[in-house]
């Protein structure tokens, strides 16, 4: 699952980097990204959340600091979620989950990082097992 959690960041990202804000994205730029079940968009939009808690000292911040519950805002967003739930309208719920974060450690890649990534980083094995939806364990 985290392959696919990958995988829709990274259309995500590419998505908000070609259309406007708030905007769905258009078809053909989220063309070849898995189809996933209700279930399945629940357990990505659940292990995106988890991540951000792994890895966000800022959302702990926020909430001792300045009442900003992340966690609270992730669930409300997961109640977006039903079970004909496009993928363009999954992204968008995981745009906004990502940015109720308020972190750069949770940000989406803007273009330029993206072409570093494609370029560089998967290339030299920096970043590994995101291009794939198979099944096989990351390094």
């Amino acid at each position: 699952m985290k392959k696919i959690l990958s995988l829709l960041l990274i259309c995500l990202c590419i998505a908000c980097a070609t259309n406007h804000k708030n905007a769905i994205p258009h078809p053909a730029i989220i063309e070849g990204t898995p189809k996933l079940t209700y279930e399945q968009l629940l357990e990505d939009h659940d292990s995106l959340v988890s991540y951000i808690n792994q890895v966000s000292p800022i959302v702990y911040f926020n909430d001792e600091v300045r009442g900003i519950d992340f966690n609270l805002h992730a669930k409300e967003l997961r109640k977006q979620i039903q079970p004909r739930t496009t993928i363009p309208e999954y992204l968008q719920i995981v745009e906004k989950t990502l940015n109720s974060a308020q972190d750069g450690h949770s940000n989406m890649l803007g273009s330029w990082h993206l072409d570093i990534l494609k370029n560089n980083w998967i290339p030299k094995g920096v970043v590994t097992g995101i291009m794939s939806t198979s099944n096989s364990t990351q390094s």
